[in-house]
């Protein structure tokens, strides 16, 4: 059963439908529960990653120089509202899964077993967008952009600042090995994110 009470979903989505979302948005959140719904059979906690899912965004600040600042607020958010609803492990696993996509991996020893498989399903669902096509995947960097172009004033200072930021996550996994952490995603996205990647920086 879900633990998205109405009354969060409502809060959660005014955070994601601010004027200052581009890519990290409402569309960003309902690719990931499509894909949720599609993956359900390879979680065990198919809840908790749904709850991951919608907090995992939902304090976005860009301009802070604080590394994992934003994912640290969303995980605390995440944590007031669940608490007292939602059985102290989940809540620990959901609080843990949204840290994590401050890097994108989860630290050795950090989840065991069947959360561990979790949060490399959700950790790729994050990523997707490395497998997306061409159109789609400039789309994603039109809109970081634009997030970025909101956060930062003097235009001088933007590209440097939005490029480094983002593109430094990217840039540790074209040296991944492998690419995904779940190994179920190879055949469909194998293919693509390198493209989709290179299409962009050369």
């Amino acid at each position: 059963m879900t633990l998205i009470t109405p009354s969060i979903r409502a809060e959660l989505t005014a955070l994601y439908t601010s004027p200052s979302r581009h890519y990290h948005n409402l569309t960003h959140i309902t690719t990931l529960l499509s894909f949720l719904t599609t993956h359900r059979h390879h979680l065990s906690d198919p809840d908790a990653v749904e709850a991951a899912i919608w907090f995992h965004d939902a304090i976005y600040e860009p301009q802070h120089k604080k590394p994992g600042y934003s994912e640290s607020k969303s995980a605390e958010l995440a944590v007031s509202r669940l608490s007292g609803t939602v059985e102290p492990r989940r809540l620990e696993w959901i609080r843990k899964a949204i840290l994590a996509t401050a890097r994108h991996e989860e630290e050795p020893g950090e989840f065991e077993g069947a959360e561990a498989e979790d949060v490399k399903v959700f950790l790729d669902m994050d990523l997707s967008i490395l497998a997306a096509e061409e159109g789609e995947f400039e789309g994603y960097e039109r809109g970081v952009r634009e997030e970025y172009g909101s956060a930062v004033t003097g235009g001088a200072s933007l590209k440097p600042k939005w490029y480094r930021t983002t593109f430094s996550c990217l840039a540790e996994v074209l040296g991944s090995t492998p690419i995904w952490c779940a190994r179920f995603w190879d055949f469909q996205w194998e293919s693509t994110w390198i493209p989709s990647y290179c299409l962009s920086h050369g």
